[in-house]
Order: C-alpha cells, then structure tokens, then sequence
C-alpha cells in the first residue's frame, strides 16, 4: 500500500504550502506509536505503522487539513523485551499540552491524536491534554485517543501483537507479518511470557479481513465524530466519548461473569488471569532498564 498520496505533508511544505492548507481547513492529524516488542510475527514499529495507516486512512477521506509525522521515540510504559526503546513518563504531559498550544499557534482549531502505543498511561495523558486544551480555548478541539476507543463494539478492546493488531497489520502491510515463524499450541501464559503476545492468537485469529472491517469502522467513526465536532462546535461531544468508552471496559470487567473478559483476552481458564496479573506486576517489572545513573546525568545537565 502506498500511504504517501493526496495529503498535506508537515514535512514537504514550505511556509507559504502550510499556511495555505490551514487557511482550507484548521485540521492537523498526528500519529503516536513506539519503537517496542511485538512478537516474533510483528515489526518493531508496528504502533506507528497501525495508527499512521489508519490516520491516514481517515485523513484521506475526510480531504483536508495537515498530516504530521509520526512520533516514535516516545514510548512510555512499553513491554520489557528486547529492542525496545522506553522513555519515562515524566514530562509527557508538558509535552502534549505544549504541542496542543503551538498547534493552536499555527493556526490549528481541530487536533486528532491517534495513538498505536496504548497503556493506561498515555491514553490518560492524552485525554488529560485534550480537555485542558479545549477548556482553554473554546474554540478548538482536540481528540486523542488509540484506534480500539471506537471499536468496543466489535470486541477490540486494544491488545498487544495479538488477533486485532494482527488484523490491522495484515490490512495495511501484509508482507511485515510472518504469522508462521509463530510457535503452535501455546498457552496463553506462554504467550505472554515468552512472545509478548497480549490477547487472542494471532496465529487461530488473525486474517486481513478482519482489520480492514475494523479500519473501515474506524475511519467511518472518526470521521462521523469529526463532522459533529465541527457541525456542533461542543467539545462535550469529545469527552462523552471518552466517558462512553469507560464505561464500556466496566461493563466488560464483571467479577461474577468472567467470561466476556476471558474471551477478548484470549484466556482459556480463570486463573490465566492471575498469572498474568502476577508477571505485569512482578515478573514484568525485573525487566526495566536501571534509571538512577541516568537520571543523576540529567541532574547535572540542569
């Protein structure tokens, strides 16, 4: 797939290009990925390859507005395997709110976030950015979320180089994945351990017609929310959204019925569950590089 066509490329515009691109139409569309671990089957930059495809995708159909590059060297709260770059969470925040201000700077009154990274952490940053921005300035706003917020609906509540990841993959970029070099038979705690793989196998789940079902709903959400934003001018249309999606990862988390849980995390038994609580608390933690010295460098830095 050729993702470089129609748009307003950041990079390619001279000064006179971006003026005239934000004077059409106030948009700017900027994916956020990672430079992490995604299984055997997966490339390394698989998060921002995802949320470029599918920002691009949505920016294409919607015809307007500037599309950024991408921002890879920023993954916080990443997987600790191999070749993965981390960064911690300290500043992200500033960071956010400070892009959100030049981009209103610019000229920008429409910001779409899309995020192929996804802990808690960085949904919860870009969300807290967000609000404060379009609290700030009445007339702009500003969505930051990763692709699965609009896609509860279909079971993809985000997942970790596993079916729905795979999905995506496999629409966009199919010569990148190699679902054979993936192991048969495993369990799902040694899927977890051992090939960093977070919800249901790729290898039984996965096809290209899932993910262009879930990129074509996607773009057609994104695109739908976008047109009411501007139609409406009222950012509670943005935060109702948020709110809606949390409600729905309540709804699914049921103490006394498991199993719709079990299911979109691809385990087979409850106590899967405690075995991979137990290796994202404890075991997980023993792989985090040593930050001490470094920090101690960047004290002497100030």
């Amino acid at each position: 797939m050729n993702i470089f066509m129609t748009l307003n490329e950041y990079l390619n515009l001279k000064p006179s290009e971006l003026k005239q691109a934000i004077n059409e139409f106030p948009i700017a569309w900027i994916p956020l990925g990672s430079l992490e671990w995604h299984s055997l089957h997966l490339p390394l930059g698989t998060d921002g390859l995802k949320a470029e495809a599918m920002l691009r995708n949505c920016a294409e159909k919607f015809g307007k507005g500037v599309f950024f590059p991408c921002r890879y060297w920023s993954g916080i709260d990443t997987m600790k395997f191999p070749y993965t770059h981390e960064v911690p969470k300290r500043g992200e925040i500033k960071f956010f709110k400070r892009t959100l201000e030049q981009l209103y700077g610019m000229g920008f009154r429409y910001v779409i976030i899309l995020t192929g990274h996804y802990p808690t952490s960085i949904v919860k940053i870009l969300q807290k950015a967000t609000q404060w921005f379009m609290k700030k300035h009445n007339d702009a706003f500003a969505i930051g979320i990763p692709e699965y917020y609009l896609l509860a609906d279909i079971g993809y509540f985000g997942d970790h180089a596993a079916k729905w990841e795979t999905d995506i993959m496999l629409h966009f970029y199919p010569d990148l994945v190699d679902l054979d070099i993936l192991p048969d038979n495993y369990e799902h705690i040694q899927r977890v351990k051992e090939l960093g793989i977070m919800g249901k196998d790729p290898k039984i789940y996965s096809n290209a017609k899932n993910g262009e079902k879930a990129v074509n709903l996607f773009t057609q959400r994104m695109i739908e929310l976008i047109n009411e934003v501007v139609e409406r001018q009222n950012s509670k249309l943005i935060i109702n959204m948020y709110e809606a999606h949390k409600k729905k990862v309540k709804e699914l988390i049921d103490l006394k019925n498991l199993d719709p849980a079990m299911d979109v995390l691809g385990m087979e038994e409850k106590k899967d569950f405690l075995k991979q609580a137990k290796w994202m608390i404890v075991d997980r933690s023993k792989g985090k590089f040593e930050e001490k010295s470094i920090n101690k460098e960047e004290e002497e830095v100030d």
